[in-house]
């Protein structure tokens, strides 16, 4: 995981669509990392369909939230995400 184990996020938002490989696959290696997989995990995707959001929340994300976004959206939803995990 590289960076991610030199620093622990409050919280990590990741796309789909990633270069290297895709946003599920990195989410599903980080939710099988034990320092990682507590961290709340949004997608913030242009990817919308049912299919992709479902598969999000199969493998440990927090939320998804669709591009184009109000950026206030993202707001509450990072604000609330870190309140529960600051009161967990």
């Amino acid at each position: 995981m590289g960076a991610l184990e030199d620093i622990t996020p409050d919280l990590i938002l990741l796309d789909v669509g990633l270069p290297w490989l895709n946003g599920f696959e990195l989410a599903a290696m980080m939710k099988e990392h034990k320092d990682l997989k507590k961290i709340p995990l949004v997608f913030v995707s242009g990817k919308t369909s049912d299919e992709e959001i479902k598969q999000a929340f199969d493998v440990g994300a927090s939320d998804y939230i669709k591009k184009p976004f109000e950026i206030e959206k993202l707001k509450k939803t990072v604000n609330a995400l870190l309140k529960i995990s600051e009161d967990n």
